[in-house]
């Protein structure tokens, strides 16, 4: 860690060098898995904060290497993931302005009974918005996650969090190869009954809308 203060401000940098994910997740009381699971993998990055009374703005800079881990049950688990998290914030008043994008290019992922591998179906998540920590909302100006080529689904939508509630939320979802689709994440729930062996071809696509009147 890094500390720089001047009269104008200051700015604090810690940098993370192969940090046990184990390790760390042990000494979090945030759970990214249940505790009887087994992790392994390794963190690298940066989290460089920056002020003048308060935090101005902050930008984190975040790879995990090699993670892994599973359930006892089997039903749940992964495999040398690699994953990258890019996040920056601006503070004005009490809003926390961010965008975000997080990338998994390599790495074999199992939830029962979908399985993704990363080499063939790349995940990219990206998010900009505003949090409101004082008031507990958080509105997600923009919002996309794409699966290689497959699937991409968008939206926006504004959310309180304390407790979970979504106020309005719109998501639009298109795939330009219904098939690759069908077979990465629907198909799976189909093994065993009679759509099991569908062929599937074209294009598909929703928009759904949320709010306060129900669903559309």
């Amino acid at each position: 860690a890094t500390l720089e203060y001047q009269a104008a401000g200051w700015t604090l940098d810690i940098a993370a060098h192969r940090v046990s994910v184990d390790a760390a997740h042990r000494l979090s009381e945030a759970r990214i898995v249940p505790a009887d699971w087994t992790l392994d993998g390794y963190a690298n990055g940066r989290l460089r904060l920056q002020g003048v009374e308060n935090i101005g703005q902050a930008d984190l800079e975040l790879v995990v290497d090699g993670m892994a881990f599973a359930s006892p049950d089997g039903t749940q688990a992964a495999e040398d993931l690699v994953l990258r998290v890019d996040l920056a914030t601006r503070v004005q008043g009490d809003q926390w302005r961010f965008d975000g994008n997080l990338r998994w290019p390599t790495g074999a992922l199992y939830s029962e009974p979908l399985f993704v591998d990363a080499g063939e179906a790349p995940l990219t998540i990206d998010l900009t918005g505003v949090f409101e920590p004082a008031r507990g909302r958080l509105q997600l100006d923009s919002a996309a996650a794409s699966i290689q080529q497959a699937f991409t689904l968008t939206g926006t939508g504004r959310f309180t969090l304390d407790p979970w509630s979504v106020r309005d939320m719109t998501l639009a979802a298109h795939s330009d190869d219904a098939g690759t689709a069908f077979g990465l994440l629907l198909q799976p729930f189909l093994i065993g009954t009679p759509a099991d062996d569908l062929e599937v071809a074209g294009q598909v696509g929703f928009v759904l809308h949320f709010d306060e009147q129900g669903i559309e």
